[in-house]
């Protein structure tokens, strides 16, 4: 590796090592980072179902991936194109107030990191200030840190009564009961 190699290279690293501080733009690049991750996370589940019903179907390898193929270059190119035409108002304001064109990608991009980022939010709420995640967290605690095997097993016993009541709302009594027996 050359000196001037070595200088991007190391100049790289530390700007990827910025990242990792504690500070609030580090915090946001990692935010933003994970949101595009778990939204294209979702979108590759039912893309991946749907390419294989299209295999199970009796397509062939080939036409499987012109399929693709055609559909992510027709995905592409209407992306490609301007989000707010010239005569609408949003269009018109857009362009007196910044100069600039948007494009579909650029809605597309900022509704999925909105999306990713309201997600992680709810998220870390609900495990701040839900009642049961925070009483499971414990028992976890207890359960792991049990001294003797009695310890243990009552401390089991009760985040199992816990799962069993978390479960009843939404399965019903018979699901839950016939879930404990496996």
């Amino acid at each position: 590796m050359r000196n001037a190699e070595l200088h991007r290279y190391r100049a790289a690293s530390a700007a990827l090592e910025s990242l990792r501080g504690p500070s609030a733009v580090a915090a946001l690049a990692r935010l933003l980072s994970s949101s595009a991750l778990r939204a294209l996370g979702a979108a590759a589940s039912p893309l991946g179902r749907a390419l294989s019903v299209y295999v199970w179907l009796g397509r062939s390898l080939g036409a499987t991936v012109a399929f693709v193929v055609h559909s992510l270059l027709g995905t592409a190119g209407w992306l490609s194109g301007t989000a707010f035409q010239r005569d609408t108002v949003v269009g018109r304001w857009w362009r007196r107030n910044f100069g600039l064109q948007v494009k579909r990608w650029h809605v597309t991009m900022v509704m999925l990191l909105t999306a990713g980022a309201v997600t992680s939010l709810v998220g870390a709420v609900r495990a701040r200030y839900d009642v049961r995640l925070i009483q499971r967290r414990a028992l976890q605690r207890r359960l792991a840190a049990a001294g003797s095997y009695a310890e243990w097993q009552r401390y089991a016993a009760a985040l199992r009564e816990l799962d069993e009541d978390s479960l009843a709302p939404r399965c019903g009594a018979g699901a839950v009961a016939a879930h404990a027996k496996h």
